[in-house]
């Protein structure tokens, strides 16, 4: 299992997926979340886009990075309400 805890960092998750050695990779969970314990008004830019990049942009990312080695494999995304 291979754990990479990013905020915002891209190059933080490729530099993560070249220590898997593996060719072919059969599920990804991106499991990967955050959320402000504020009003959403309350809410500054820098907040909001660190939890956009963290919550939407990080996943995204991953699985691309990795698209080659999933061939057939199964992608899980969780989220948190």
């Amino acid at each position: 299992m291979y754990e990479n805890k990013v905020w915002n960092k891209e190059e933080e998750i490729k530099e993560t997926t070249k220590l898997i050695k593996e060719d072919k990779i059969d599920l990804l969970i991106n499991n990967a979340g955050t959320a402000f314990k504020l009003k959403s008004l309350d809410l500054t830019n820098e907040d909001f886009y660190n939890m956009f990049d963290l919550n939407f942009k990080a996943p995204i990312y991953l699985t691309t990075l990795l698209k080659n080695k999933l061939a057939g494999g199964l992608i899980i995304n969780t989220s948190s309400t």
